[in-house]
């Protein structure tokens, strides 16, 4: 459930702010009032509004001192504020003083216009907090992911990576799923509560969310099992699980899946937030070009590992090994270089990612 929006009405006249309050009632904000500018300071920091409607002309501190206060001040130089001016007052000169207004608005007002200019600071308030968000996460994400390229080891990554995720998301599991070609068997190759769960085989005819998630290469979210349709064939299995809501990424290259993240969790009360899921989109979109050059490196040490040797040659202490010809002419290290090549490829897609 979204929050309520905060306003704060700071008005020295009471009958001015029950009028602002009753203008305001279809829109369901949370209403807070104060009676002078310094009233207000104390309301923005114990209150903190999204929105502070403030009178010019009042007592102890006037509306401009005040607007100048909260300019200056970091923790509230970005809440939008909307001065409530008489005829007299030039709104020309107001925006001179440069004192972080936003908006004016002239007594006596009509309240369609009031209405109006709150809907559309709110608006404005709410794209900037998501940018100002979304650029956090991305530092965030950025420093998952340089992290996740400093592990030798599949497992090692996709263990740190559901490891870090259940740490930022309020979820009790993160597994990372890879769904084999027959659609019949996954494999769970790390989950976040135990570092034993290594390529552990499911049956995916128990697991519905993820053949759902398979097919239509889209986050699927969950936010009752109990009532959900595509868990009714497995409804009964799931009666005596802690879990109450589920949320399943994959992580795509092209046509392809190359695994499946599902986060499980307890909440009853509220699902996963919109910025949790964008939170955890992104981190499946970065963390792919990670995931494939990890697979693609162990494919080429088993391919080296499990080559036949024509022989062995011991030269300064170093074991040498040469490579035979391969029954179709092509030498294993042709593969290699061509796997080097996709490791490249995808480095690529990481850097148009970062970008």
């Amino acid at each position: 459930m979204t929050m309520p929006v905060r306003i704060l009405i700071v008005d020295d006249d009471a009958a001015a702010r029950r009028r602002i309050r009753e203008a305001l009632v279809d829109g369901h904000y949370l209403l807070e009032e104060a009676s002078d500018g310094l009233d207000g300071i104390h309301k923005v920091m114990a209150f903190r509004p999204d929105l502070i409607l403030l009178d010019v002309v009042m007592p102890k501190m006037d509306g401009l001192k005040m607007c100048k206060f909260l300019h200056e001040n970091l923790e509230t130089s970005e809440i939008p504020v909307i001065m409530l001016t008489a005829h007299g007052d030039s709104a020309a000169s107001l925006k001179k003083l440069e004192l972080g207004v936003n908006d004016f608005i002239t007594k006596p007002f009509e309240d369609d216009d009031l209405i109006v200019r709150v809907k559309r600071q709110v608006e404005i308030k709410e794209k900037l907090d998501r940018l100002l968000s979304e650029k956090e996460d991305l530092h965030v994400i950025q420093k998952m992911i340089h992290t996740l390229y400093e592990k030798k080891s599949m497992y090692d990554l996709l263990y740190t990576l559901v490891r870090q995720i259940t740490g930022m998301i309020e979820a009790e599991r993160c597994s990372f799923v890879r769904v084999r070609e027959d659609r019949q068997t996954g494999v769970v190759e790390a989950s976040s509560d135990s570092p034993d769960v290594q390529n552990l085989e499911i049956d995916l005819k128990k697991y519905p969310e993820i053949l759902e998630v398979v097919d239509s290469k889209k986050i699927l979210v969950i936010q009752d099992i109990g009532s959900a349709p595509i868990m009714a064939p497995v409804r009964e299995r799931l009666e005596k699980i802690r879990f109450q809501s589920l949320v399943l990424i994959p992580v795509v290259l092209g046509d392809r899946i190359v695994g499946t993240l599902l986060l499980r969790s307890a909440r009853s009360s509220k699902t996963f937030t919109e910025r949790e899921l964008r939170f955890l989109e992104a981190i499946a979109e970065a963390a792919r070009p990670a995931i494939l050059n990890a697979r693609l490196f162990e494919k080429m040490e088993e391919k080296l590992l499990n080559a036949p040797l024509k022989d062995k040659i011991l030269e300064d202490g170093k074991l040498q090994y040469n490579l035979p010809v391969q029954e179709n002419g092509n030498r294993i290290m042709d593969q290699i270089f061509q796997l080097k090549d996709e490791i490249r490829r995808l480095k690529q897609v990481q850097q148009e990612i970062r970008e």
